[in-house]
């Protein structure tokens, strides 16, 4: 697996957690698999719903991403 790209991931999360600030303000806080299937959704959209990209923004294999996909039940 290549070396994942830090920065990039890390910009992609920052701008995530800023968007479910809001939701934490309302006093709802989602548990840590709703926490990983938006996010997944949320990096999927970014890239064009091409797991592979996903997979190495989140720096895990294409193999893993989609055992978690179907796991947490994300599809694109």
């Amino acid at each position: 697996m290549r070396k994942p790209n830090l920065i990039k991931s890390s910009r992609y999360l920052a701008v995530y957690l800023q968007k479910r600030q809001a939701v934490a303000r309302e006093g709802k806080l989602p548990s840590l698999e709703e926490l990983e299937r938006d996010y997944m959704n949320y990096v999927l959209e970014i890239t064009n719903n091409d797991p592979v990209a996903t997979a190495e923004i989140l720096d895990v294999s294409p193999a893993h991403m989609f055992r978690r996909m179907k796991k947490i039940d994300v599809w694109i």
